[in-house]
């Protein structure tokens, strides 16, 4: 039998994860599940999250990549396709509805992730 795997989240690695997880929440709908620092100072990580994509956002120099590529299928006919190109249009990239009946596209993240 094999094993099966219950969940993966790819780390991220921002400038600021405050003004990245402001973006994640305002302009593409995730939410904060939870934060973690060492100590008052220390470099902060955190999952964000939008069902059922996970994401892992650290300020850790050796945590993570500043520059990742996801393919994330969203149905065309989701009411968000619309408010999320809007909201962050600036950031949103090579939006295309593609025949698997799913939207496709990019983000670049306010510090430099995405």
């Amino acid at each position: 039998m094999a094993e099966e795997w219950s969940s993966w989240a790819p780390i991220l690695r921002v400038k600021d994860a405050q003004v990245s997880a402001k973006f994640y929440r305002e302009a593409m709908g995730f939410r904060v599940d939870w934060e973690h620092r060492f100590a008052d100072g220390f470099p902060l990580y955190m999952q964000i999250s939008r069902s059922p994509l996970v994401l892992h956002v650290s300020e850790h120099q050796g945590g993570g990549t500043t520059a990742a590529e996801f393919f994330v299928r969203v149905p065309m006919w989701m009411p968000s396709i619309g408010r999320l190109w809007i909201k962050g249009s600036r950031r949103l990239r090579n939006l295309a509805i593609r025949s698997m009946g799913c939207a496709t596209f990019m983000w670049l993240t306010p510090t430099g992730t995405g």
